[in-house]
């Protein structure tokens, strides 16, 4: 089950959902419409229904869904909740069965997909319900070691790692006609260097900085033989497109794109400038494209790159300089920018696949005592 859910995770669930179907499990899915709809879970799924829960607390539409998930939970082995609202949720659902004599009370994992908001209220409720899900769930699982620690900082709480894999076959090979014509719509020239980064144009994804990254070295060196492109939309596009031609930057924002294992095959340079990320898939769909990559050192980046990645120190404070000064070292030196994509090429051999991924979610299961 899941509440309302963006790109990573939402291809996370369905991966999970999908493989287990394959191997024989009966699955019952419990998501909003859209979520439904989106990531088509009806594909493989015994029965999905419509569980709405909206990404913020309502009094009314949360005792809605509180009731129906608590029926949904009848009969069911384990039931496995992404994310700290729907995992709170399924926490105070499971209490209501526990209160009926007559039914057998499910096992519950929990998957927490996202760390606290930096500040303000949001950050309040979040480490609320995360608390909740720590102390009512049977095993929560972390997609990132900074958050299994925190978890696992609680007395009583079982928190492991999570195993995240790319979506199945993340590597686009495009011919040369293919790769042309992708340039062409981009507006790329002949000889420039390719850098690329796939994120929600948020905070958490920390774009600012590394707008002022690329201005920084504009100032320094003057007219850039580059590129930055930015696949992804969100609220703060109008402020980073108004800095972009404000300062004449050689940055587009692409919005939404369907192809990033496309652009990431014509991309020379990977770069997250996060402020903080679970595991991101799409920096393991570089990896496998063999882009030389820079990125925070956030989160669980590392887990995913291993060291296969420049590394910035995450720090508001120095991240700009950092990402400026890494980008300015690939575009003086090809052979910097091919030592880390063959470092790439060699991580991306050991990355877990979806096979892996099932393996563990199926342990975690018979961990808690559910029957598989």
């Amino acid at each position: 089950m899941t509440g309302l859910v963006a790109g990573g995770i939402g291809q996370h669930v369905r991966q999970l959902a999908r493989g287990l179907a394959s191997r024989g499990q009966q699955i019952s899915v419990a998501a909003p419409q859209s979520v439904i709809d989106q990531f088509e879970m009806h594909e493989f799924s015994d029965s999905a229904a419509a569980f709405e829960v909206g990404s913020r607390p309502s009094l009314a539409a949360d005792r809605r869904a509180l009731s129906a998930l608590a029926q949904r939970m009848v009969g069911q082995d384990v039931v496995h909740a992404h994310g700290v609202r729907a995992g709170a949720l399924a926490v105070f659902a499971r209490r209501r069965l526990m209160t009926m004599e007559t039914q057998e009370i499910p096992a519950l994992v929990v998957t927490l997909h996202n760390a606290a908001p930096e500040r303000g209220l949001s950050r309040v409720i979040h480490q609320q319900l995360q608390r909740v899900v720590a102390k009512g769930s049977d095993l929560v699982l972390a997609v990132s070691p900074d958050l299994a620690a925190e978890i696992s900082a609680g007395p009583d709480v079982a928190c492991e790692l999570a195993v995240v894999p790319a979506v199945p076959n993340p590597r686009a090979e495009l011919t040369p006609a293919q790769a042309q014509a992708l340039r062409t719509e981009l507006g790329l020239e002949e000889g420039q260097t390719i850098f690329v980064t796939a994120a929600r144009l948020t905070r958490q994804k920390g774009l600012t900085r590394l707008l002022e990254a690329v201005a920084q070295l504009a100032r320094e060196e003057g007219p850039l033989n580059a590129r930055w492109l930015i696949a992804g939309d969100g609220p703060d596009r109008e402020r980073l497109q108004a800095r972009i031609i404000n300062e004449s930057l050689p940055i587009g924002l692409l919005g939404h794109r369907t192809d990033v294992p496309s652009l990431l095959a014509l991309a020379d340079v990977a770069v997250s400038a996060a402020r903080w990320e679970g595991q991101p898939v799409w920096i393991q769909e570089a990896l496998h494209a063999g882009c030389a990559i820079v990125a925070t050192n956030v989160g669980g980046t590392n887990t995913v790159l291993a060291g296969a990645g420049w590394l910035v120190d995450g720090d508001d404070r120095g991240v700009a300089s950092g990402l400026r000064y890494a980008f300015a070292e690939l575009l003086a030196d090809d052979g910097e920018q091919q030592i880390w994509a063959q470092r790439a090429r060699a991580r991306s051999g050991q990355l877990p696949t979806t096979d892996d991924a099932l393996d563990a979610v199926l342990l975690a299961y018979g961990s808690v005592g559910a029957t598989i």
